[in-house]
């Protein structure tokens, strides 16, 4: 695995948290996903890669974030608050059957889809403080990877789905960590005084 490529896409997702990049991710047939708040909030648009045939795949009154393609790109997840707090949801790569993940009170943010299709990692404050989860598509097996009192979050899977990328401030310092796709095995790859 290329861990230098892995870690670039890892910190551009950083970036469109933080506002600096917008989002953007590019499906396997030549599309790209991103959120904008060109229509007075969030919502979720696709568009064909020379930037040509803009569509919104979402719209109502909340913000929908993030989106993420399936393995294939017939399916997206993304990120809403549409229900009150945010949730993960999926829906059609037309932007049909919207269908929610996650039902909690937390905050479930950030939403990545598995380079195999069959699950979904994101993060969420459900436990108290943010942790990485992992869930099957259908919502089911929701299980957290990164039990500990640190803030862990935004993760983003290696291409051969067997490593999940995140920052954590586990060490007094937000870094930026890897661990085997079952949460074991944390590596620390950065050391840095910035806050990332």
């Amino acid at each position: 695995m290329k861990m230098y490529g892995f870690c670039a896409f890892f910190l551009v997702g950083l970036l469109a948290v933080s506002g600096l990049v917008p989002a953007l991710t590019d499906s396997p047939y030549g599309k790209i996903l991103f959120d904008s708040k060109r229509s007075g909030n969030y919502e979720i648009y696709v568009m064909d890669s020379d930037g040509s045939n803009v569509r919104k795949l979402t719209t109502n009154n909340a913000d929908d974030m993030m989106p993420s393609w399936s393995a294939v790109g017939e399916k997206v997840a993304f990120m809403s608050d549409r229900d009150g707090n945010w949730e993960i949801y999926v829906m059609n790569s037309d932007g049909s059957d919207v269908r929610r993940l996650t039902n909690n009170p937390a905050a479930d943010r950030m939403p990545v889809w598995s380079p195999d299709g069959e699950k979904i990692a994101f993060h969420s404050d459900r436990d108290g403080n943010f942790e990485v989860y992992i869930m099957n598509v259908d919502g089911s097996n929701q299980v957290n990877l990164t039990t500990n009192s640190a803030d862990d979050g935004r993760p983003a899977w290696s291409p051969d789905g067997k490593k999940i990328a995140f920052h954590s401030d586990r060490d007094g310092n937000e870094e930026v960590y890897v661990m085997n796709a079952d949460g074991s095995d944390v590596k620390r790859l950065t050391t840095s005084t910035m806050i990332l």
